[in-house]
C-alpha cells in the first residue's frame, strides 16, 4: 500500500511534522474503526507509528433512529426536498412530481470518490429508468466540488429522469430515506464496513 493510493493532500505535511513518527509525542494514540482495512492502512503508510497506541473503536448505529418508518418516498420527497432540488436533466418542478411519483426508489448515500463507484449506479439507473417508469433514484451525499460536478453531468449526459441529488442529510432524515427505499446500494469497490451500510 503506497501513500498514493490515497489523497496525497496531507501527507508530506504529516511527515514533516512527525505526526505519525511514533517519537515526537506529539501524538499519543489514534482511533480507527476497522482493525483490518484503517489499521493495517495507516501501519503501511506510517510505519514507524507505534501498532499499540492504535485503538480499534468498532463502529455502533443508533437503533432508535435508524429504524423503521412509515414514511413513504412521496412524503420525503414533497415535504423534505425542495422542487427546486438538483433534479436531472434539468432542475425543475415536472421532474421532482415525477419522482415523487414513483412507487419505488434506489437510495444510494455516500461520499463522491472514485472507490464509491457512483457511476455504476448512474449507469444501472440509464438502464432501468427504461424499463420501469415507477423506480426514482435517491443520491444522498457530496464530496469535493469536482466529484460532485463529474457526476451530476453524467446524470445529465446519461439522460435521467428520475435520479435526485439531495446533497447531504440530516441523520434523521437519512434514516427516513433508508426506510422508505426498496433498495439500497453500496456498489464500493473498497470498503471498511462503513456506517451507511450498517445504519441501512
Amino acid at each position: 500500500m503506497k501513500p498514493v493510493e490515497f489523497p496525497p493532500r496531507f501527507h508530506a505535511l504529516l511527515t514533516a511534522e512527525g505526526i505519525f513518527d511514533g517519537t515526537t509525542g506529539i501524538l499519543k494514540g489514534c482511533f480507527v474503526t476497522d482493525a483490518f482495512d484503517q489499521k493495517s492502512k495507516l501501519l503501511k503508510i506510517f510505519p514507524k507509528f507505534p501498532e499499540e497506541r492504535i485503538i480499534v473503536a468498532s463502529n455502533g448505529v443508533n437503533q432508535r433512529l435508524f429504524t423503521p418508518t412509515d414514511d413513504t418516498l412521496n412524503s420525503l420527497i414533497t415535504e423534505q426536498i425542495p422542487a427546486d432540488a438538483d433534479v436531472h436533466p434539468a432542475a425543475g418542478s415536472a421532474e421532482h412530481a415525477a419522482i415523487a411519483k414513483c412507487a419505488r426508489a434506489v437510495v444510494f448515500c455516500g461520499k463522491f470518490a472514485n472507490w464509491k463507484r457512483l457511476d455504476a449506479l448512474l449507469y444501472a439507473a440509464a438502464a432501468y429508468e427504461k424499463t420501469h417508469d415507477d423506480v426514482a433514484t435517491i443520491i444522498i451525499g457530496s464530496g469535493p466540488p469536482d466529484d460532485v460536478v463529474k457526476y451530476r453531468e453524467m446524470a445529465t449526459t446519461l439522460g435521467l429522469t428520475r435520479t435526485l441529488f439531495t446533497g447531504p442529510q440530516p441523520q434523521p432524515l437519512l434514516a427516513k430515506f433508508f426506510a422508505a427505499a426498496n433498495v439500497c446500494v453500496f456498489p464500493s469497490y473498497a470498503e471498511p464496513f462503513g456506517m451507511v451500510f450498517i445504519e441501512a
